[in-house]
């Protein structure tokens, strides 16, 4: 079982302000703030990804987030 969790970036959103944007924990709303972003399961992951009807929404590994950032998670 898979106990990686997960960042969603909205795209469209991180093109046009030129800053990548999280989705928040509530899937309503983004946040350019990586403290503020919501973490996610694989399984909320992939479903949220797989019903964005605009395929706007790509994940990332929490790993991989603390690796890019200096921000402490």
């Amino acid at each position: 079982m898979d106990k990686s969790l997960y960042y969603l970036i909205d795209l469209k959103d991180s093109i046009t302000s030129s800053n990548v944007q999280y989705w928040k924990a509530d899937k309503l709303s983004s946040t350019r703030d990586v403290r503020e972003a919501g973490i996610f399961t694989l399984d909320e992951a992939v479903s949220f990804v797989n019903t964005d009807l605009e395929n706007n929404t790509v994940m990332i590994s929490e790993e991989k987030v603390r690796e890019f950032t200096t921000v402490c998670i």
